[in-house]
């Protein structure tokens, strides 16, 4: 297929990919199961570089619209679609097991107090008492000031272009060459070890954690059917 690319447009190369790869496989071009071009055949054909191919493919299987199988390639799989789930009915029991993980609580609070010189990192969340408010409220303000309703709208599909520009940068000054098109925020840790999942794991696979580890990973790890492995931290 013929996939046109606009170098002037401010939208990344490989986000131009995987949208016209995406239209191809919704609108059938590519049925479940064919096999997508290398990420080298692909960058040689459009003229961009290999890891702009492996970001548009990354982005694809994010999405659930490609399997990427080690040494054998990257397979087209059409997402399923959302089958109907019966309402419950108004008594019955809210299935938390199904959206929790018995390991853990989501709001990271215990059961029962904790003494006096017990630090909580359950949640991951900082303490309120040592976060910097009045900074904070002057830089929400500054924002409010320069880009109005602009800032209550939806940002760039792969997170503040600055902010990923300013990240690039400190990481190439780390000995890390990297670009804003190549770095994705994220919601939250769990985003990004969700995506990670999808784009490089299948069920049956081994991954090994530290003990202890992040609890909701482990969740998501065997929602995944994913093996786990652990090793003293």
């Amino acid at each position: 297929m013929h996939i046109p690319l606009d170098r002037q447009q401010s939208i990344p190369l490989y986000l131009q990919i995987e949208e016209a790869l995406r239209r191809a496989i919704l609108s059938g071009v590519f049925v479940d199961g064919d096999k997508l071009p290398s990420t080298r055949t692909l960058a040689a054909k459009l003229a961009v570089s290999r890891l702009t191919v492996d970001n548009a493919y990354a982005e694809l299987a994010a999405k659930g619209f490609l399997r990427q199988r080690r040494g054998s390639g990257a397979y087209v799989s059409h997402p399923l679609p959302q089958l109907a789930l019966p309402r419950p009915a108004s008594d019955s029991t809210f299935p938390a097991e199904r959206f929790t993980t018995l390991t853990s609580r989501l709001d990271g609070y215990p059961d029962t107090p904790l003494p006096d010189n017990i630090i909580n990192f359950a949640a991951g969340v900082g303490s309120p008492k040592v976060f910097p408010q009045e900074e904070f409220r002057k830089i929400l303000l500054s924002v409010l000031s320069r880009h109005a309703e602009e800032a209550f709208s939806y940002g760039e599909y792969c997170g503040y272009y600055p902010l990923r520009d300013t990240l690039g940068r400190i990481l190439t000054a780390q000995g890390i060459p990297t670009h804003a098109e190549q770095l994705l925020i994220t919601n939250g840790s769990q985003h990004a070890i969700s995506l990670i999942v999808q784009s490089l794991l299948e069920p049956g696979d081994t991954v090994i954690v530290e003990q202890p580890t992040y609890a909701e990973a482990l969740g998501l790890l065997r929602q995944h059917r994913i093996n786990i492995v652990t090793v003293a931290s």
